[in-house]
């Protein structure tokens, strides 16, 4: 296999495109994921002790990670908030209200506090987050409660202390399975590089034959005997898609299926665009697919179909059906079209 050969200089131009582009992915992944995160898992390591007069005076900042606070009671407030998504229930959460201060008799302070599981009255100590109230909790638990007991507006404190960490683990779940992607990525793109054979091109190429051996024989091919249409050329014994960053081969004799397909895209209900493709199908089971404007991909099918008459030509459900479910049946049909050709070839 020569250096030369268009087919590697294609593949190893993807499979470094692919290492480039995954490598960028994870150092991003990896900077967002430490400036998010960092702050929540060093917030679990060392806590940060908030005393009540820094909650009274507000002299605290909000999205204090590992904030520690203790008052002086307990009360479960006997609400709580249902996240659902789809209808199932993701997260159930309660609310207490921990008494941070009493001026006298009437004029508690109350740091409302955000938790998983019932509301336990024994305990006065919390760590967690200290986060602003959202406009929900605020209408739907504070105002209820100043509504029930109009005494006590104005008693709960402008924060509150969240021992939820579902974002944290959700985040680091989404930037994990982010950065193993794009680590695999890198190092498959990295592996393909040094050996465009690992590349799935090459690898359809196997049951033809030697892939080293005929990416060479195409590639001289294309110099002898190339008739392009569109992005496809066409030599002697292949159809073949080259470019700077593909390339996908299927010999005339294996082919079994050529068909037009078309992808519909909608918005609200609306058709906004149509992508044509030439699908070429052999009886090994790959696809080459060619894109293009409609009238280029009806040009690459016809002539394709001049070096491979014996393939079924166009798309029809049952066509379809049998190429996914019962694909040796089409083949059969195929290879005895085939026969007939041969026959009819030679009595002429």
């Amino acid at each position: 296999m020569t250096t030369s050969n268009p087919a590697i200089k294609a593949i190893r131009s993807s499979s470094r495109n692919t290492a480039i582009f995954s490598f960028l992915i994870l150092l991003i992944v990896g900077a967002i994921g430490v400036a998010l995160l960092l702050p929540y898992g060093l917030g679990f390591l060392n806590t940060t002790p908030i005393t009540k007069e820094q909650l009274i005076n507000n002299s605290v900042s909000l999205d204090v990670y590992g904030a520690d606070v203790t008052g002086e009671l307990m009360l479960d407030t006997g609400y709580y908030y249902e996240y659902t998504y789809a209808f199932v229930t993701t997260s159930l959460r309660y609310y207490g209200a921990l008494l941070i201060d009493v001026d006298g008799d009437e004029n508690p302070t109350f740091l409302l506090i955000e938790q998983h599981g019932n509301i336990d009255e024994e305990k006065a100590f919390y760590v967690g987050r200290l986060t602003g109230i959202s406009s929900d909790i605020n209408n739907e638990i504070i105002e209820d409660i100043y509504r029930d007991e109009p005494s006590l507006r104005g008693s709960f404190l402008p924060v509150m202390l969240t021992t939820v960490h579902e974002e944290f683990f959700i985040g680091l779940a989404v930037f994990a399975v982010i950065a193993l992607a794009s680590l695999v990525f890198f190092v498959v793109g990295f592996s393909r590089l040094g050996n465009p054979l690992n590349h799935p091109s090459f690898k359809a190429l196997a049951p033809y034959g030697n892939p080293e051996t005929l990416s060479d024989q195409i590639a001289s091919e294309m110099v002898l005997s190339n008739e392009k249409v569109g992005k496809l050329s066409l030599t002697r014994n292949w159809a073949v898609r080259l470019d700077n960053t593909n390339f996908n081969a299927q010999r005339y004799d294996a082919i079994v299926w050529i068909h037009k397909f078309i992808t519909t895209n909608k918005s609200y209900g609306i058709t906004t665009s149509k992508v044509f493709e030439a699908r070429i199908h052999d009886k090994h089971g790959n696809m080459l697919s060619v894109a293009d404007k409609e009238p280029m991909v009806d040009e690459m099918l016809k002539a394709v179909a001049v070096h491979a008459p014996h393939a079924y030509n166009g798309y029809h459900d049952d066509l379809n059906a049998l190429w996914l479910k019962n694909r040796q049946t089409l083949i059969d049909q195929v290879e005895k079209h085939k026969r007939q050709l041969r026959e009819q070839s030679e009595e002429a």
